[in-house]
Parts: C-alpha cells; structure tokens; sequence
C-alpha cells in the first residue's frame, strides 16, 4: 500500500471516529427531550413553539435522523454491497424513513428555525436536496446504473451527516464567542453545502482522470 493511499484511509477513519464521537454527544443530550427541557440545548426558549405538528415533527426527526446515518454508514461499507438482499432491504427503509418522516419533519421545522428565514430556508434547501438525492439513488438502482447509483447514496449520506457538521460549527463558532444568530445561519448552509462541494469537486477531478488516462 503506497503512503499515500494509507494517509487516506487514516484520514477517513478520523472522520468516521469523529462522526461517532460527536452522534454519540448528539444521542446523549437527548435526555433533555424525554421529557422536553425547555431551558437547556436545542429547546432552549422554544416552549410556545413546541405545540402540535413541530412536537409531532421534532420527535420524528431525533428518532429517525440517526437511524438513516446508521443506515447509509453500513449501506457504504463492501460488506454490505455484497449482500445482495440485505442492502436492497436497507436501502429501501431509509428511502421510506427519509420520504415519509426525515424531509417532512426537517421541512415543518425549518419554519419555526432559530435565527430566521435565512437559516430557516437552508433547512428547508437541506430537505429538498436530501430528498432529491434519495429518489435519484432509488431511481438509478431500478435501472442498474450502480455507479450513478453510489454516487447518488454518498451524496445523500453527506446531507444526513450534516447533523453532525452543524454540531460541529455550532460547539466551535460558542467556544469563539462568535454572534450566536449569525453563526447559526452561516452554520445552516455551510453545515451540507460546504461538505457536497467538496464532493462534487473530488467527483469531478476524477472523472477527469480516467478520462485523461
């Protein structure tokens, strides 16, 4: 194995032990929802705001939101892809999980954001990409183009990480003393945009490669 490619996959497993890290912090405040605490983390001043569809719409998304990482983390791994059954079985819950109960909550609560319409329509943007995204992948592997097919999941896997980004900048943007609201907006956009940017510029410089060869 060349140094570069082993510097590559050390890099990635710090990102894969980073994301764990952070979901588990992510998992662990969510004893401040059950019951809601309305004077601590995410709910934090939003007791008016926590009535009927953004109640329904909150729990849906905490409980479904890790279950659709979980899911496209092991849908990446070879293991799965070479389990023809399992990872068709997988790949379908997420697309319903993400259909019926991720961008359905994620939108109803982009409406009541913190900081705004202008965080509010990131969230909102994140949704309908997320959602876009998953119908793309679903809509490749019916025909059997699998390389559009992954490409399509990773990108759909980079939107559901942006969870964690978002934790990430908001931890880091509070130890800076930086203008909560501001850092928020700049967060909901720079949390999913930022990470598929990087992607799609990757993507490309490849593609360019093979072709060059």
């Amino acid at each position: 194995m060349s140094s570069q490619n082993l510097a590559l996959r050390l890099l990635v497993l710090l990102g894969v032990l980073l994301l764990i890290k952070v979901s588990i912090a992510i998992v662990g405040n969510y004893s401040l929802y059950f019951p809601p605490n309305f004077e601590q983390g995410f709910l934090d001043g939003r007791a008016q705001t926590f009535v009927g569809l953004y109640r329904l719409a909150f729990y849906g998304h905490i409980v479904v939101g890790p279950i659709c990482m979980a899911i496209g983390t092991v849908q990446l791994t070879p293991w799965s892809r070479r389990t023809a059954k399992l990872h068709r079985g997988l790949g379908r819950l997420q697309l319903l999980l993400i259909l019926l109960v991720l961008s359905p909550s994620g939108t109803i609560m982009a409406w009541h954001s913190y900081a705004g319409w202008i965080a509010g329509f990131g969230f909102l943007s994140l949704a309908i990409a997320t959602t876009w995204c998953a119908l793309q992948g679903w809509r490749t592997a019916l025909v059997r183009r699998y390389d559009d097919h992954a490409r399509w999941m990773l990108r759909c896997s980079i939107l559901l990480c942006s969870a964690i980004l978002l934790r990430i900048i908001g931890g880091a943007t509070e130890f800076m003393h930086w203008d909560a609201e501001a850092s928020y907006r700049v967060a909901a956009w720079s949390s999913w945009v930022v990470p598929l940017l990087v992607f799609e510029l990757i993507e490309r410089h490849w593609h360019l490669c093979r072709h060059a060869k």
